[in-house]
């Protein structure tokens, strides 16, 4: 129900109507904690003039757990219908109250389910359905690509020459002028415990949690990796995430302001890192070459809020209504000139350096 999670779902159901696609994917990240800052997180539902706790968990659980392990759960169904007397709520609460009476494993299985049901309502014409996945997919398909001794990843992790040539260019990576967008506080894995995610460290062949003496230790190995990966103790972090998902299958990936930064440095990290001796490796460094990497959300420039442009659409008919509202409008007029972008401290900082450095 937030501006930029509902801009991010829009966005991506334009794209698949626009190029005929009966779907779209949409990537929730799962790492976070409940409450990330006071009464923000996704354990708060905005209502306009307050939030409502959705889970009805306790303010120090909410600060403490991660979204893909926190639970069982349940709506907090008593506080949702508090709300239920709001002139705009009529558009919404009744399709999260559906699932008043169940208890999911995990509070990301909860808010998969509830966000597919909220688009699916907004959009009864099925012209594009969603499909949201998140972290834990991941790493099901990280595990995959394990699978295998001879698989590119796993000659990149496990073959000391082509690691330390990967670790190089991280490191180059995260020098440079984009090296703030790069993501590097966990060691190529985050580790679950206690229904919180754990960073990590690598050092002597462990993956283990820093000055934690009885916390996580997993060998860097293989079949141990893959294996935690199934297991649910390990996820990729999100170089690793953003490769397995977009980069190697060669799939389009929309996201935020920061993401047009590190996808394509995570791009150049991977060119980097291929050996270009071997035939496989050539003909895919020779593809990525060439290959438009993604491109950033938060651009569509609304003043009004999401409850009130639910509020003033055809029941059943948001995302197409919409739809015919952005096919009226510039793509200057939809963005105001990309001020979102313009506007962005980093984005600027970086501007004025290449201005600097040319």
């Amino acid at each position: 129900m937030d501006r930029i999670t509902f801009d991010a779902a829009l966005l991506a159901w334009l794209g698949a109507v626009e190029h005929g696609l009966s779907a779209f994917f949409g990537f929730m990240g799962a790492t976070m904690t409940m409450e990330t800052i006071g009464r923000e997180g996704p354990g708060w539902l905005d209502v306009g003039d307050d939030k409502v706790n959705l889970f009805g968990m306790g303010r120090h659980k909410l600060c403490r757990k991660s979204v893909c392990a926190a639970g069982p759960v349940s709506l907090n169904s008593r506080a949702l219908e508090a709300v239920g007397d709001e002139t705009d709520a009529s558009r919404w609460l009744g399709t999260l109250l559906a699932g008043q009476d169940k208890v999911f494993r995990t509070a990301a299985d909860a808010l998969t389910e509830l966000n597919e049901n909220l688009v699916a309502d907004w959009d009864r014409s099925g012209m594009a359905r969603p499909v949201f996945i998140d972290d834990r997919l991941a790493a099901a398909v990280m595990a995959r690509h394990l699978d295998q001794d001879g698989s590119l990843l796993s000659r990149l992790l496990f073959e000391p020459a082509r690691r330390q040539r990967l670790d190089q260019a991280l490191q180059e990576a995260a020098s440079g002028p984009f090296g703030r967008f790069l993501p590097n506080a966990t060691a190529y894995f985050w580790g679950i415990r206690e229904q919180r995610v754990r960073k990590l460290v690598l050092e002597h062949g462990h993956l283990f949690e820093l000055d934690r003496p009885h916390g996580l230790s997993i060998p860097f190995e293989r079949l141990h990796l893959r294996q935690a990966l199934l297991d649910g103790v390990l996820l990729p972090d999100l170089f690793l995430m953003v490769l397995i998902l977009a980069i190697l299958p060669r799939v389009r990936i929309v996201g935020g302001l920061r993401q047009i930064g590190y996808v394509a440095l995570f791009q150049s990290i991977l060119l980097a890192a291929l050996d270009e001796s071997t035939p496989e490796e050539r003909d895919l460094a020779a593809e990525l070459q060439v290959r438009e990497n993604a491109w950033g959300m938060r651009v569509i420039d609304e003043k009004i809020s999401v409850r009130k442009q639910l509020a003033s659409l055809p029941e059943g008919a948001l995302f197409p209504d919409l739809l015919r509202q952005y096919r009226l409008q510039t793509f200057a007029e939809t963005t105001a000139d990309l001020k979102l972008v313009r506007e962005n401290a980093r984005w600027r900082k970086i501007g004025r350096a290449e201005i600097k450095a040319s």
